[in-house]
This record gives C-alpha cells, sequence and structure tokens, in this order.
C-alpha cells in the first residue's frame, strides 16, 4: 500500500490533489468546515489512487 501512494502519478491524480488542497484551504480561510470533508474526500482518494479511472469500475456483461 505504501508503494502505491509514491507510484503511477497522473494528471489526475495531481489534479485531485490539488482540488482537494484547495478546498481545505478555502474552508479554513472562510471559516466553512463542511468544506472540509470533501477536501479530505478528494486527497485520500488522490494519495491512494481510489475512484474510477478509464471506466475500470464498469461492471463486466457476461452473459451465459
Amino acid at each position: 500500500m505504501i508503494h502505491n501512494l509514491w507510484t503511477n502519478w497522473s494528471v489526475f491524480r495531481w489534479v485531485r490533489l490539488i482540488f482537494g488542497g484547495l478546498m481545505i484551504f478555502e474552508a479554513v480561510s472562510i471559516s466553512n468546515y463542511w468544506l472540509l470533508i470533501p477536501g479530505v474526500i478528494f486527497i485520500a482518494i488522490a494519495l491512494f489512487n481510489a475512484g474510477c479511472e478509464r471506466n475500470n469500475c464498469a461492471v463486466p456483461n457476461k452473459r451465459r
């Protein structure tokens, strides 16, 4: 899992990380702490490379 944090950084992972950081910064600067929740979620998705990229989450359509 630690190896996954430091490898395969794509443009979209960087975008999620920066967007999450900006959300946290704005939440603290305008005292809107509800904005911290999606900011932390975006950062976690970027760090752990979770989410559906390139339609990898689709359920295979196998019929027998």
